[in-house]
């Protein structure tokens, strides 16, 4: 028979004595919460910002309900699990925590000026059913700049019900510019129908793919003067088919951006080009580019859709309009 006690001092008994040591003494416990946060709460008509909907408890969730959310265009970007785990050893007790959480992420885009809230939205977590704070949200104004205009335009003020008017939205601009955003709210009516062409492709043009809500437009670069300056170009075109007659107002559409205004005087660091200054005239003062938020709207245009007459319509007539 095995005699255990002559292997008291063996490197197994340390190893096992280890392993106690380091089995989880507990698995603390979660308690269940859900919060709304934004990245701010100032900002201008037609700036999108992100809104988050923060489960902690459950990474499973379901979707959050936000028909609640009026005065702001809403658009998901979609849920992710959030969690973490930590571990501690305090007086020889090892310690795992978990925590499990799971965060919503929407983009919203005000719809008017003022001050505006972003109503509580209720999520089921955990079994359970949770209220989110409401978010108060200032809304301001845009305004042109000397350097920046925006322009709505329409080919057919006047058209019948069916008949297809382009909308040409075309950005004048003369500073650079990066981080681009549109809000175009013409898109989403429901008194028209949208019609998204891909254009006749230039080769000895610029184009840019925009992400415009749930859209993607493609935008044309050019040169154009506006009262007598010039300005590099930025144009939309879409086709809209109105669903009734009236008399309808678009609404403005705005940009954001992220415009050169200067630069600031930095010393070199290790960490750029040691060829960079000698071709830019300039190898110790280095410049850092100044961008400042741009927030340009446009005009509003007016359209008038008249019913398509009775008299002399054919037999088959399905609602087309057009040549």
């Amino acid at each position: 028979m095995h005699d255990w006690r002559s292997h008291r001092n063996s490197p197994w008994l340390a190893l096992l004595a280890t392993l106690a040591l380091l089995a989880p003494s507990a698995v603390k416990g979660q308690q269940l919460s859900v919060r709304a946060a934004v990245e701010g709460q100032d900002f201008f008509l037609g700036e999108s910002f992100t809104f988050q909907i923060q489960v902690n408890g459950d990474d499973r969730p379901r979707p959050p309900d936000t028909s609640a959310i009026s005065d702001f265009t809403v658009r998901a970007l979609g849920g992710r699990p959030n969690n973490s785990t930590s571990v501690s050893l305090i007086n020889g007790r090892y310690s795992k925590s978990i925590t499990r959480a799971c965060i919503f992420n929407y983009e919203l885009t005000p719809k008017r000026i003022g001050q505006l809230t972003i109503p509580p939205i209720q999520v089921v977590a955990g079994g359970k059913r949770f209220t989110t704070q409401a978010v108060p949200i200032t809304v301001r104004k845009p305004e042109e700049t000397a350097d920046s205009h925006l322009r709505m335009t329409m080919s057919r003020p006047t058209c019948y019900v069916g008949e297809p008017t382009t909308l040409d939205i075309t950005w004048f601009f003369a500073q650079n510019i990066r981080e681009l955003q549109y809000a175009i709210p013409a898109l989403d009516l429901p008194q028209f129908d949208l019609v998204v062409e891909e254009p006749q492709i230039d080769p000895a043009k610029r184009y840019h793919r925009l992400q415009v809500g749930d859209h993607q437009l493609i935008a044309e670069q050019g040169q154009a003067r506006l009262q007598g300056k010039p300005y590099t170009t930025l144009g939309i075109s879409v086709v809209l088919i109105p669903k009734q007659p009236g008399v309808m107002t678009l609404p403005q559409s705005t940009v954001v951006a992220k415009a050169l205004v200067g630069y600031r005087k930095t010393n070199g660091s290790a960490r750029q080009s040691p060829f960079g200054g000698f071709f830019d005239g300039d190898p110790f003062n280095r410049r850092q580019e100044v961008y400042n938020k741009l927030v340009v709207p446009s005009n509003s245009v007016t359209v008038t859709v008249k019913e398509i007459p009775a008299a002399g319509r054919p037999a088959n007539f399905a609602g087309h309009v057009g040549k």
